[in-house]
């Protein structure tokens, strides 16, 4: 199904809210469409609108105006409820700041959203087992996430966002805190997502990320160019 956003404005405002001399925009009137079957790359430095409109985009922020679609209905007329089944089943989210819970294993992190969804466990666990394998980390399902490096992290979020095999993947720096074998790993992952059908947006400053993506845009000042 087709994921889009129209007329999308989002405005922070600074430490004296009342007064508008305070408000930035950090997305303004942005129009944009996540296609299945390309990688989408946008990049822009700190501050731009770049990770605001990752998280409008796939369910986790609410914009001030405009209207985000996925297959023709407004993602945010749902309830709490239904928008948090959605993003379940039909996205995966690598989150700038990866978190994982801190009382499951590696496995059983990456396995969750998909046990969660009501799939078949021993069809997960191979899944889980095949997406550790190829991020390198197989070794570490049994370890919890105390034990885990930074870039260790990322890679096991990266797992959990792939478990449902989602229709849209929505990466935020998901090269961060990784070496270029790491990064390479990661890439690929989600080019093959791509080839497979999936509509992907990677977020990042990373010029390595530019070799993987088939369609690019800069952002600045909440706009995209």
């Amino acid at each position: 199904m087709e994921l889009y956003l129209r007329d999308v404005c989002k405005t922070y405002k600074g430490r004296n809210a009342g007064h508008d001399s305070t408000a930035s925009f950090c997305m303004e009137n942005v129009n944009f469409n996540l296609l299945p079957g390309k990688v989408t790359l946008v990049t822009g430095c700190s501050g731009s609108g770049k990770s605001t409109l990752l998280s409008i985009l796939c369910g986790l922020l609410r914009p001030d105006s405009g209207k985000v679609f996925y297959g023709g209905d407004s993602i945010y007329d749902l309830d709490g409820h239904g928008l948090a089944l959605l993003r379940n089943a039909k996205f995966g989210i690598v989150p700038q700041k990866c978190l994982l819970m801190s009382s499951l294993t590696v496995r059983e992190n990456v396995m969750l959203p998909a046990l969660y969804a009501g799939k078949n466990e021993k069809k997960v666990a191979d899944k889980c087992g095949d997406l550790l394998s190829c991020l390198d980390i197989g070794s570490l399902s049994g370890r919890y996430p105390g034990e885990l490096s930074g870039g260790e992290m990322r890679r096991v979020c990266i797992a959990r966002a792939m478990i449902n095999e989602p229709e849209y993947i929505f990466a935020d720096e998901p090269t961060n805190d990784l070496d270029e074998n790491g990064k390479k790993r990661v890439l690929s992952l989600l080019r093959e997502s791509a080839w497979l059908g999936a509509g992907v947006l990677i977020v990042s400053h990373d010029p390595y990320a530019v070799s993987y993506a088939d369609i690019k845009y800069g952002m600045n000042g909440g706009r995209l160019l």
